[in-house]
């Protein structure tokens, strides 16, 4: 962090000047953290909005900007990030930007956070605990709270409607087309939950066991348990006890499939499904998203009907 205030010194002294004049028809320049907060900003602010991504399909944990990122941060009309402890490296970042017209979106602000690697919901805000859980944390360790909050539609849902209204409260003109935009994907948001509930609510088993446990604002609402690996991160070098510990765990969860994230190392898994016979699943938790994979379709939506028939497989 030290590197990014040395960075924003020397950058902010060449564009802080700048003035951004913005016309009537000039697109909203918008700056998302990560890949779902890009396509929920395009797919409500459309033709209107000019996105930068700053992620890109790097991996999100552990990310940190560069220096182009701190000026297109510094340069937009809007910021958005996921919060929840998601990104570590805003708080320090923001309270350098000399942008003052900024607007500033938390877009995890009015979401009921869960307490990390449980089930259970915590009843309150992110904002009455960004201060916990903003801090560093390496590899997946975001601290109290579980951070993927975008993974349940339901959140996704509230993330899009406070991306929409800061676009209405930045171009109020064109609010009826934010406003439409946003009822065409609330809409799609509701024929997605409503396919979750069909195909997860009655299913013969109630558990998973997952590599990373970043579904949990989702399978809680259908009574499923998310069951991270024991022995560690299938993404880690295994011990022969590490190995073991998996094994046992499996045998006695009698599980079929295992899961694991789209970028993980597959050594232990691999070791697994050599042992066992376990079929193992991908959960793509959408932080971040190829160039072949947008050019192909894919978005959220699409990604996480592929979620939904994949820990369709682990429940049966």
């Amino acid at each position: 962090m030290k590197k990014i205030a040395i960075l924003l010194s020397v950058i902010l002294t060449l564009v802080g000047c700048s003035s951004k004049d913005k016309t009537d028809t000039e697109a909203i320049k918008v700056v998302t953290s990560f890949y779902p907060l890009y396509d929920f900003t395009l797919k409500i602010g459309g033709d209107h909005v000019e996105i930068i991504n700053i992620v890109g399909s790097s991996e999100a944990h552990g990310f940190e900007p560069s220096p182009q990122n701190l000026i297109d941060i510094n340069e937009a009309d809007i910021f958005i990030y996921n919060g929840a402890g998601m990104e570590p490296w805003v708080e320090k970042v923001l309270a350098t930007i000399e942008n003052k017209e900024l607007t500033i979106i938390n877009a995890s602000e009015k979401i009921a956070l869960m307490e990390s690697d449980h089930n259970h919901d915590h009843e309150t805000s992110d904002d009455d605990h960004e201060e916990h859980s903003d801090h560093d944390h390496e590899d997946h360790d975001h601290g109290i709270y579980d951070p993927h909050t975008w993974l349940d539609p339901e959140n996704a849902r509230i993330q899009m409607a406070a991306i929409r209204d800061a676009l209405i409260g930045l171009d109020a003109q064109n609010s009826r087309d934010y406003t439409e935009n946003y009822d065409r994907y609330d809409s799609e948001i509701t024929k997605l939950m409503s396919e979750f509930s069909e195909k997860l609510s009655n299913t013969t088993r109630k558990e998973i066991i997952v590599d990373h446990p970043a579904f949990g604002y989702l399978l809680h609402r259908f009574g499923i348990e998310q069951i991270a690996i024991t022995g560690g991160s299938l993404e880690s070098e295994p011990t022969i006890k590490d190995i073991e510990a998996a094994i046992q765990q499996i045998k006695d969860l009698d599980a079929k499939v295992i899961y694991v994230e789209t970028l993980s190392d597959l050594k232990i898994a691999n070791v697994l499904n050599k042992e066992l016979g376990v079929q193992v699943l991908t959960l793509n938790t959408l932080e971040s998203m190829t160039k072949d994979a947008l050019v192909s379709g894919n978005d959220y939506f699409s990604v996480m009907r592929q979620n939904m028939d994949n820990i369709l497989e682990g429940l049966k």
